[in-house]
């Protein structure tokens, strides 16, 4: 009865919260989302005509990639209210007359673009050239400002009675379409049955935490794969191209030794996730491009060689391994360039979750802080894109939960191998960065390292791993990293990471700045402030839900191995120092000697020691009851459906 009365209070939370969730997108979100799609933006650099008086006759030819809808130009009213009116004429290749409209000054707001529709032309514009003509009729000698833009690439440029100019029109080219709407309900829809899914998981029958982890980051991935594209996340072109190499190893196509960063590519894959220019919301604009151009299968079937990025140094093929799967069994089956950069996305969804989902069953401590970190929006964020993020943060979860787990007990044959895998790629992620908290291990009680002669072998085998990818991978990087730069040469001089043994003053004040100009973004970044869908940051009231609740499945729940003593924690709270002190050293070589802070460092890299920061900060005598973890995972999951409907604000 209890268990009913609990689920029926959430429901009529889950109602409430639906309630002013589906308000906030009605009258105001809804109003925000585009029904069209933009092939080439209004590219307003600046007023080319200060005043479009009628002395004045402006052409300009334009022409589209893509079929299109209508049209949009745009006016500066200088805050005044403008006489007369603007008479805009379309002309075809042949010259006729295909379109005449006639637009009264006084409606013209800065803005707001003045459209031009051609839906009743009907299709087949794609590629064709037309010619804009702009006459002013009775206008005074304040007119209307026309926007435009320098045309330094050698494009069409605006003619000004008779006369050719160096700058062009700002013309917009759009066509009608309702997806981004269904895009943004899909999401909603998801977020409410995630909600609602956790509600049943948590008050229904006694279920592992592994389990209510399912429950944050299913659907919620789900819905971070709804924002379209071929890949979306930080350095997205260095990751895919870094992946692609690698597939293109497994599948015999070598392509590491190109010159000038050429790799061969598929046709179809090199068109895939270009770029649309002068939007807005350019990220939402790929969805559109993404549907139109999806195809199930490859049917040009041919190798082309590209100019690419040739990735960061600081992924492996074991950073980027489920990514590659899912290039490889794509190209194998010879599916087409959006499905298989989709199914690429898939795998590494998965093999995230499952990692995850491991680490949380196999650690006796902090369960629900590795799977609120799991469930962070920047983890979810990465599980679904193209990167060695995914496995950086999944593989570290496992190595501490089962350096965790061995606090507690003997570790088996298998888990001390699953231990040294872990730890193998961690090692091979991210330049090493995490592999140090294999020293929590040294924290393990000695009677647990009389082992048997083949046990300790397997284990010297297991710690080891990790050392021996990170020397092999990474040594030639260190060494090259390690000048000591203290003057400006120029304005590209970098310090390099030799700079902070031969200067450790200068580089602990240097960490202070840091520290103070940064400590906020770092915070931010780490619990999802702003994602590369999107130009604006997530509001702080929206992301620091996230923080209160981190805290607070940091408390030790009743029943929990009582395994973070002093000793301990005085420990994990030394190695994260080195954690953080040493990816600042490591970033010193992308830092310009005249910067006021060190340069690179990103929270999202600090995302994998929440829960080792969760044991630094614990005191076993505070502790929460038995079954509050339910309540929390509701509450997150409701965090989650608030942060995706902010997202999609800024998504558009």
């Amino acid at each position: 009865m209890r268990k009913q009365n609990d689920r029926l209070q959430w429901l009529l939370r889950f109602v409430l919260l639906e309630v002013i969730l589906c308000t906030f997108y009605r009258y105001y979100l809804s109003e925000r989302i585009p029904d069209y799609a933009t092939h080439i933006g209004n590219r307003n650099e600046r007023q080319v005509i200060h005043d479009l008086t009628d002395e004045y006759e402006v052409e300009q030819n334009f022409s589209c990639p893509r079929d299109f809808d209508f049209i949009t130009l745009d006016f500066s009213d200088h805050d005044l209210i403008i006489a007369g009116k603007t008479a805009l004429s379309v002309y075809g290749e042949n010259g006729d007359l295909i379109k005449y409209q006639e637009v009264d000054n006084p409606g013209i707001d800065y803005g707001e673009s003045v459209s031009v529709s051609f839906q009743d032309i009907g299709g087949g514009k794609a590629g064709e050239m037309y010619r804009l003509k702009i006459v002013e009729e009775g206008t005074e000698e304040i007119a209307l400002g026309l926007l435009g833009y320098e045309e330094n690439e050698g494009g069409e440029t605006a003619w000004v009675n008779g006369e050719r100019q160096t700058y062009a029109v700002s013309i917009g080219m759009h066509t009608y379409t309702g997806l981004f709407h269904v895009l943004a309900f899909l999401q909603m829809s998801l977020c409410g049955l995630g909600v609602l899914a956790a509600i049943f998981v948590c008050t229904g029958a006694e279920t592992a935490e592994e389990n209510l982890f399912l429950a944050l980051a299913v659907p919620f991935g789900i819905c971070m794969l709804l924002f379209l594209s071929a890949n979306h996340v930080a350095d997205a072109q260095a990751h895919t191209a870094k992946a692609y190499r690698y597939a293109n190893s497994i599948l015999g196509k070598e392509s590491w030794n190109l010159p000038g960063g050429e790799m061969l590519m598929r046709s179809v894959d090199a068109k895939a996730g270009g770029g649309v220019s002068y939007v807005v919301n350019e990220e939402a604009q790929r969805a559109w491009r993404l549907v139109q151009d999806w195809s199930w299968f490859d049917q040009e079937r041919g190798d082309t060689l590209q100019v690419h990025p040739p990735g960061s140094p600081g992924g492996t093929i074991l950073g980027y391994l489920p990514n590659v799967l899912g290039m490889v069994l794509g190209r194998l089956l010879m599916l087409g360039a959006y499905p298989m950069f989709f199914l690429s996305k898939i795998i590494s969804f998965a093999a995230y979750v499952s990692v995850c989902y491991l680490a949380i069953k196999r650690t006796p401590i902090l369960k629900t802080a590795f799977a609120f970190t799991a469930a962070l929006p920047t983890c979810l964020y990465h599980a679904v894109g193209i990167t060695y993020d995914t496995v950086t943060v999944s593989a570290t979860l496992l190595m501490c939960a089962y350096i965790f787990l061995w606090w507690d007990r003997d570790l088996t044959g298998k888990e001390v191998v699953a231990l040294g895998i872990s730890a193998a790629f961690v090692a091979g992620c991210k330049g090493g960065y995490f592999l140090p908290l294999l020293l929590l291990a040294l924290l393990v009680p000695w009677k647990r390292f009389r082992l048997s002669r083949k046990k300790a072998a397997v284990l010297l085998c297991a710690l080891f791993a990790g050392g021996v990818v990170f020397l092999l991978q990474y040594g030639e990087v260190l060494t090259a990293a390690m000048h000591t730069n203290v003057e400006a040469l120029d304005a590209e001089t970098r310090y390099g990471a030799g700079y902070v043994f031969a200067y450790p003053l200068e580089f602990v004040k240097l960490m202070v700045r840091t520290i103070v100009i940064r400590g906020d973004a770092y915070i931010g970044h780490m619990l999802g402030d702003r994602t590369a869908w999107t130009r604006e940051h997530v509001e702080w009231m929206v992301i620091l839900p996230f923080l209160v609740l981190l805290l607070l499945a940091g408390i030790r729940k009743e029943g929990e191995p009582d395994l973070a003593d002093r000793r301990r924690r005085v420990g994990a709270f030394l190695l994260l120092c080195v954690e953080f002190i040493g990816i600042h050293i490591i970033l010193m070589s992308d830092t310009q000697v005249t910067s006021d802070y060190i340069y690179g460092v990103q929270g999202r890299y600090f995302m994998a020691l929440i829960p080792v920061a969760a044991l630094c900060f614990r005191e076993n005598g505070l502790v929460r009851k038995a079954g509050s973890e339910r309540k929390l995972y509701i509450c997150y999951s409701m965090v989650q459906s608030i942060y995706m409907l902010s997202l999609l604000d800024k998504y558009f």
